[in-house]
């Protein structure tokens, strides 16, 4: 079985970017069609394209890693072979490939996510880290920006936390310790099935963003069927 690149990206867009993420966009727009401030607006749907391109990538990395793990179930890989280092482990080093990557993917949409939610309440400038983002919320003093630190509180107490350390294991620290049984595995699940959980709780973040900072309700079914419902 040859793992085919291109088609995984292709199929990626059309069941994910061609609903998830023009839904969103699509809220973006009703929203700013509203606003009176063109510049705002402006920042508004740039930071929104950022966000979902973070997305995408992120999704595309994921169905990469469940195209290896069926490559690798089909090869009926049982070698138990000793590794002595992590750069020569064929068992686990297609899987890091694409693992590492969908982890900094992953944690530079939450950046993206805190800037789309800053621009929101009127604030452009940089943002330096999560500590600066909770205090520019706090700052604002608004009724907004105290939904929108709802909204990140809950993501770092469930999984933005998580994504933060394997982040900064990846870039600065150290390797990301798994075990080596046929597949390398991360809390006692295959890279894949880890991954998915952490893109099921984008999706889930995206839905509630589109609440909290553009007052779009998520209709779930087809980007058409969305469109309908808000008269478009």
């Amino acid at each position: 079985m040859k793992v085919d690149l291109t088609e995984i990206t292709e199929e990626v867009f059309r069941m994910q970017t061609n609903t998830i993420c023009m839904k969103f966009r699509e809220a973006c727009t009703i929203y700013s069609e509203k606003q009176p401030d063109s510049q705002q607006t402006i920042k508004i749907l740039k930071h929104t394209d950022a966000l979902l391109y973070k997305f995408t990538l992120a999704t595309i990395n994921l169905e990469f890693l469940w195209k290896i793990s069926e490559f690798k179930k089909e090869a009926l890989i049982k070698d138990d072979q000793q590794v002595g280092y992590e750069w020569n482990n064929s068992k686990s080093i297609i899987d890091s490939i694409f693992f590492e990557s969908t982890i900094i993917q992953i944690r530079a949409f939450i950046d993206f996510a805190q800037k789309l939610s800053c621009v929101r309440i009127g604030y452009y400038k940089p943002i330096n880290g999560t500590n600066h983002f909770y205090k520019i919320l706090k700052s604002s003093e608004s009724y907004l920006a105290s939904q929108i630190e709802k909204v990140f509180k809950e993501v770092d107490e469930s999984w933005g936390q998580v994504i933060r350390s394997l982040r900064d294991k990846v870039l600065h620290y150290d390797l990301i310790k798994t075990s080596h049984s046929f597949r390398p595995s991360i809390q006692e699940k295959n890279y894949e099935e880890f991954a998915q959980g952490l893109t099921n709780e984008m999706f889930e973040f995206l839905m509630t963003l589109s609440e909290v900072i553009f007052g779009i309700e998520w209709i779930s079914g087809t980007f058409d069927q969305f469109k309908v419902h808000y008269s478009r």
